[in-house]
Order: C-alpha cells, then sequence, then structure tokens
C-alpha cells in the first residue's frame, strides 16, 4: 500500500501545480497595475473576495513578462495572478510560462455572461479598453469634427496638431488606422494586414503629429495644454479628463478595443486559490463595480444590467461601441508585433 501511495504521489507531482499537491494557503498574490488602477481593483474585488472567501489578498505592481519567466525558470513563483494585456501574456503563453484555466470553478451563469473572446484556455478577460479618437471640444464642436481616420487624415477639412501612438512601445494602436483611412477592410486588420500601405499611410500625416504618445497620459495633457487639437487615446484616460471638465471629447467609431487578463503563472503556489478569484471577479456584479470606478468594459455582459444607461455608454464593450470598434486579435501579435516595431523604428528616422 505504501508503494501505491508513493506512486500516486509522484503521478499527481507530473502533472498538478505546486499547490495543488503541497495543500492551499490562505492567501493569494497578484500582480497588476499600482495606483487609482490597483486600487480601484481593490475595492471591486481585493477586498470583497477576502471578505467572502477570507483569503487574504496580497497585490504588488508592475507585472513583467521578464518577471515571469524568471520565476518561472527559477521554480520561484511569487505570483498567482497576473493583471495584463496581450503584449505580456502571449508571449508568456507560448514560452510555456502560464496555467490552464480550469473552468470548472465558475458557475454557468457567469460563464454564459463572457464574451466568447474572453474565455481563453490560458486566460480569462477582466476588462476592456480601447485606443479611441480623440479631439478638441475648443476646436470642433459636436456637429464639426473627424468621424473616422480618413478624415482624421483630412489636414485641409480638419486643421491642427496631432498626436499619435509611439508604437515602439507596443507595436499595436496605430498603423491600424492608418490602414482605416486608406479605406483598408476593417474585418482584415488582424487577419492579413498589408503594413506596407500602412507605413505608407503614416508617412503622409508624419509632418502634423506634433507628439508619438508613449505613456497613457500624455495625450490628455497635450490636449490640455491646447498643444494637439486631435490624436489617439485610450477611452479611459479621455473619459476621466471630460468628466473633470477638460476641454475634449472622444469617438468610438473605428477604435481599436482590447482585452486586459487575469492569467496564472506557471506553478504558481496558490493555484487553486487563484482561480477562486479570477470566477469571483468575473461575476457581473464585480464587474459592473469596477466600470463603476473606471471607465473600462466589463467582459460580462450581464454587467450591463447593474450599470445606468449614461455609465454603460462611456464603457468600450457596451455592444453599441463595442460593435464600431475593430477587435485587437492577440494571437495576431507575439509573431507579428515585433516586426511592425523593428519597422517602425526605421521609419520613425526617415526624414
Amino acid at each position: 500500500m505504501r508503494r501505491i501511495a508513493i506512486v500516486v504521489l509522484l503521478a499527481a507531482a507530473l502533472v498538478l501545480p505546486p499547490a495543488a499537491i503541497a495543500g492551499e494557503s490562505k492567501e493569494l498574490v497578484i500582480a497588476s497595475w499600482g495606483g487609482a488602477f490597483q486600487k480601484a481593483q481593490r475595492e471591486a474585488y481585493f477586498d470583497p473576495f477576502e471578505k467572502a472567501t477570507g483569503i487574504k489578498v496580497i497585490d504588488v505592481s508592475p507585472p513583467k513578462a521578464s518577471k515571469v519567466k524568471a520565476m518561472v525558470q527559477s521554480g520561484n513563483v511569487e505570483w498567482d495572478v497576473v493583471v495584463a494585456a496581450g503584449g505580456i501574456f502571449m508571449p508568456c503563453l507560448k514560452q510555456g510560462l502560464v496555467e490552464k484555466i480550469d473552468y470548472k470553478y465558475f458557475d454557468k451563469e457567469t460563464l454564459e455572461g463572457l464574451y466568447p473572446e474572453a474565455k481563453k484556455p490560458h486566460a480569462v478577460g477582466t476588462f476592456y479598453f480601447s485606443y479611441v479618437m480623440a479631439y478638441s471640444t475648443e476646436v470642433y464642436s459636436k456637429a464639426h469634427h473627424p468621424r473616422n481616420w480618413a478624415e482624421f487624415w483630412d489636414v485641409k477639412k480638419f486643421p491642427g496638431p496631432r498626436t499619435l501612438h509611439d508604437l515602439s512601445t507596443a507595436g499595436v494602436g496605430g498603423w491600424e488606422f492608418a490602414l482605416l483611412a486608406d479605406g483598408f477592410p476593417k474585418d482584415q486588420i488582424y487577419v492579413n494586414p498589408d503594413l506596407d500601405r500602412a507605413f505608407k499611410k503614416l508617412t503622409e500625416i508624419k509632418p502634423y503629429v506634433v507628439k508619438w504618445w508613449r505613456q497613457g497620459a500624455e495625450p490628455g495633457q497635450l490636449f490640455m495644454d491646447k498643444e494637439v487639437v486631435l490624436g489617439s487615446a485610450y477611452n479611459g484616460r479621455v473619459q476621466r479628463l471630460k468628466e473633470q471638465g477638460g476641454p475634449v471629447d472622444y469617438i468610438w467609431n473605428e477604435g481599436v478595443i482590447c482585452l486586459e487578463y487575469f492569467f496564472i503563472p506557471k506553478g504558481a503556489p496558490n493555484y487553486e486559490n487563484a482561480l477562486k478569484f479570477i470566477a469571483f471577479a468575473s461575476k457581473p456584479g464585480r464587474q459592473a463595480h469596477f466600470s463603476k470606478l473606471f471607465a473600462y468594459g466589463p467582459v460580462n455582459k450581464d454587467a450591463f444590467k447593474l450599470l445606468t444607461e449614461e455609465r454603460a455608454h462611456v464603457l468600450p464593450s457596451y455592444p453599441e461601441n463595442k460593435e464600431k470598434q475593430v477587435l485587437l486579435r492577440d494571437e495576431w501579435c507575439p509573431d507579428n508585433t515585433p516586426k511592425v516595431i523593428e519597422r517602425w523604428n526605421t521609419w520613425i528616422l526617415e526624414k
């Protein structure tokens, strides 16, 4: 009998995460992005989860793919859940650094409420954010401003300095707009993109871009300082500035909508607690609470039933807003964004 027990334990060690063998602790370490964002997560997710389960949530920041890789390869994994977009998640997945999601921890109602693209084998969406077109309300009115990227590129009809995303940081959220401005089919952006065509179109707008922004706060500051009148920006940043009385507005049409994920590093010490947390945070009530605090869209459609119409309309994943945008296909990114970044780094130096 003793020999059989040893064999069973050895077999389990080959297929189960360490925590499943050693027994779960009563804590959970989550790597997120700090600041007001992480404070909102604490209110919407972390504290309610602690109260409901007795599992203590320890939050750290920031998440980095290199950190995940180092922890997994050293066998010293400190994080149980990582909050990150595809730029971090997909490289980790490709390198085999991510645990599978066991959806048995999700109730049927929660699973049915999640958007299909938010239910991945190795990650679960936590919210949507968007790259949108913003405009100065001191220069343009609601009746007269660019309605699409082709009009953004029309510097005669809509004159003034612009800002666009520096693609050296992520490789997305910019070349797509150039293709849309050139009449490229929306549904082919991440299926069969023409990067030669995109960079040729970017060259047209280049003289009118006074700043290629890298940090999310930059576009808002450029609008406030009256350095630009048109630009791309993260929807949440522009919405917050707008709510504070800033002279800026934005449109959803032809935005790029992206998913932020929860994923579990390979060998996470509290694997089962991580699954319990992700399932908890995916419920409509928790999703709605977070979207009240931050203008990011819920991944659970049922959350909209718990939000006012006014709030729902400023969220990227609200059905009417979502259908106007291009969904970033994260699967496209690992093999292609390095090519975009390399192309960008050469192009930006050209006169």
